[in-house]
């Protein structure tokens, strides 16, 4: 869960990588690129798709939280019934001696194993969205990558033709006489394009690759913990014995609440540097 604290920082990596392009595809719409059509169409895309994928992670940032609380809500439930059967069955003395007890009355056990297995089915649909929403963004992240591959195969193409079409100005004779300056500085300002284009689709390349790795190990850990949780309630009406119950709920909890503080520290740490001051937007910064 600890990975998903890092969803604020993902979404603005997003929001960067959108308006970095979106400000280049300003400067290609005015160009005379041969391709600048589809090139600017390309762009266009992409900056949809960020644009949805960091609301995408800022959701899933946000559901987290919410689904973390839900969950220690439902605890704290599940403890005070506990402690309310531990006061109606006075001749015992602690929650575990009455889980274990055998003299505990029928009504006791059925109250204590419904307690539990309302706060792990709270637990396991909580996970069940989570779930969802990170296989959400995962499909619009490779979307993205789908279309970073499309703007990848007509860079190239059109550094190609650019290459040739200038190769063929400066071996025209009258390029030696001093002439042709001007197609050769549009040749010169069709190449720095097409290398900030390039260079901004690289570094795009890398932090979308990099936000779904991350979210494929949330995606992972998430089922993990899902299945964990569902096993007593799979088990239900079984032998399970109830404390079983009781340690599967906690430690999901407490993995949930320990990796969410962490993660709580990572948002304060961004957003005091976002804070802080007006800053350079740009891709990686």
């Amino acid at each position: 869960m600890e990975s998903a604290g890092m969803g604020i920082n993902l979404a603005l990596n997003m929001k960067k990588m959108e308006i970095a392009i979106r400000d280049l595809n300003t400067l290609v719409k005015l160009s005379d690129l041969v391709s600048k059509d589809l090139l600017s169409s390309s762009l266009d895309a992409f900056v949809i798709s960020a644009k949805d994928a960091s609301r995408h992670l800022s959701r899933l940032e946000s559901g987290v939280g919410g689904a973390v609380d839900s969950i220690v809500a439902m605890n704290d439930y599940a403890i005070n019934s506990l402690e309310a059967i531990e006061k109606y069955e006075k001749n015992k003395s602690a929650i575990s001696t009455i889980i274990h007890s055998t003299n505990i009355s029928p009504m006791s056990r059925e109250k204590i194993a419904e307690t539990f297995n309302q706060a792990a089915g709270v637990t396991e649909s909580n996970l069940r969205r989570l779930i969802e929403m990170a296989l959400a963004t995962m499909t619009i992240l490779n979307q993205i990558e789908s279309q970073l591959s499309v703007i990848h195969e007509v860079v190239s193409r059109e550094e190609g033709d650019t290459e040739a079409k200038r190769d063929e100005v400066l071996a025209d004779l009258w390029t030696y006489l001093g002439a042709n300056r001007d197609k050769l500085n549009r040749f010169a300002d069709h190449r720095t394009l097409l290398s900030q284009v390039a260079n901004h689709r690289s570094a795009a390349a890398m932090q979308v690759g990099g936000t779904i790795v991350q979210l494929e190990g949330l995606a992972a850990d998430l089922d993990e913990l899902r299945e964990r949780v569902a096993t007593p309630l799979l088990a239900h009406g079984t032998a399970v014995p109830l404390k079983v119950h009781i340690e599967t709920l906690r430690k999901g909890v407490q993995r949930l609440t320990d990796g969410r503080n962490r993660a709580k520290v990572k948002e304060d740490a961004i957003l005091g540097i976002v804070m802080d001051g007006p800053q350079h937007v740009g891709i990686g910064q």
